[in-house]
């Protein structure tokens, strides 16, 4: 990516043909890596899958098709976000191999980088949690300002004559070209419209105390009111996410994951909580109990083995030792939420 800063036009000069065969190799070893990586993915992270089904129907039996494809397809591509990634870095670099503007391609696989910091993907989850509240604020705020715009075009069309070089153009000659420039221009200027407007003088006070009350609702409802609401909503949803997210890092640093009980808990009963998730709840033990059970076949199973199975394919958690311990026994929690 840093060659493309000293990427030039042709028609600019020679040395640029240099620069773009030298990217173009970089590029062609990009897609060979990451092809190769897609396929060490698939063959390392899938084929503990494919044994254990294997395992399952017997060594004699063959997969089916239809067992190949929700194996190999469905789980290890369609849902796998970490693919999408791949295939994107690979698409946009066999696409700029072949088309002019390969730098604009090459600059879209930054956007990557948000997969890896934590910050960006918080922020960007904040959008998603209040997308519909965010787009019913900028509904609210449009209609404002078409409200605005109808008002300036009936009453306030002159208004919007504007030095543009050496011509007068006027920015509101029919009410979508009024409405769009007020939503650019109004929104984007520090003081509102106001600000894209000339100054009124105060000989003619109709139109110096109209201009004067039209601005300077524009600038408390959309400018403070509107835009602030919006912002408001974001951070508020990105300190609730950053809320969460500290909940969970305190929980996982001081809980057991299986049973719930806290650091403060053992302290009291002198009880390594280490000792506990080793020896007592190791959440390892638990997954290797559950591969177990999917492996085996039903007719097999226990009582208990049977009801743990039931439960896990109702999501329902009831069977592990909630707030149950064998070191100190059960203990007493009145919070509900956890």
């Amino acid at each position: 990516m840093l060659l493309l800063f000293f990427l030039k036009d042709e028609e600019r000069g020679r040395e640029s043909h240099s620069l773009n065969y030298t990217i173009n190799v970089i590029v062609f070893f990009q897609i060979l890596l990451n092809v190769l990586y897609l396929y060490m993915f698939y063959i390392s992270k899938y084929g503990f899958y494919i044994s254990l089904l294997q395992n399952k129907l017997g060594k004699d039996h063959k997969l089916t098709l239809k067992e190949k494809i929700n194996l190999y397809i469905l789980d290890s591509f369609v849902l796998n976000d970490e693919i999408y990634l791949i295939f994107f870095i690979i698409i946009t670099s066999i696409l700029g191999l072949f088309l002019k503007y390969n730098a604009f391609l090459f600059a879209l696989q930054l956007l990557t980088i948000i997969k890896f910091i934590d910050i960006i993907r918080e922020i960007l989850s904040a959008f998603k949690l209040k997308l519909f509240e965010l787009l019913e604020a900028i509904e609210v705020l449009a209609i404002i300002i078409y409200f605005v715009a109808n008002f300036e075009f009936f009453f306030l069309i002159d208004e919007f004559n504007i030095e543009v070089g050496d011509k007068i153009e006027n920015f509101c000659q029919n009410l979508l070209e009024c409405t769009i420039n007020i939503f650019n221009h109004g929104i984007r200027a520090g003081g509102g419209i106001g600000d894209l407007l000339e100054a009124k003088s105060y000989d003619d006070k109709y139109l110096y105390f109209l201009r004067f009350f039209c601005d300077l609702l524009f600038y408390i409802v959309c400018m403070l009111l509107s835009l602030n609401i919006i912002s408001s909503i974001i951070v508020n949803t990105f300190s609730q996410i950053r809320e969460d997210s500290n909940q969970k890092e305190e929980d996982q640093k001081n809980r057991c994951f299986i049973c719930n009980i806290s650091r403060i808990e053992f302290q009291k009963n002198k009880i390594d909580i280490g000792f506990h998730r080793k020896y007592e709840h190791n959440t390892n033990n638990y997954i290797k109990f559950f591969v177990f059970l999917w492996n085996i076949d039903e007719k097999d199973m226990d009582a208990d083995q049977s009801f743990i199975n039931n439960c896990m394919k109702e999501k329902d958690i009831k069977f592990f030792p909630m707030n149950c311990s064998k070191s100190i026994g059960e203990v007493e929690n009145d919070d509900e939420e956890d």
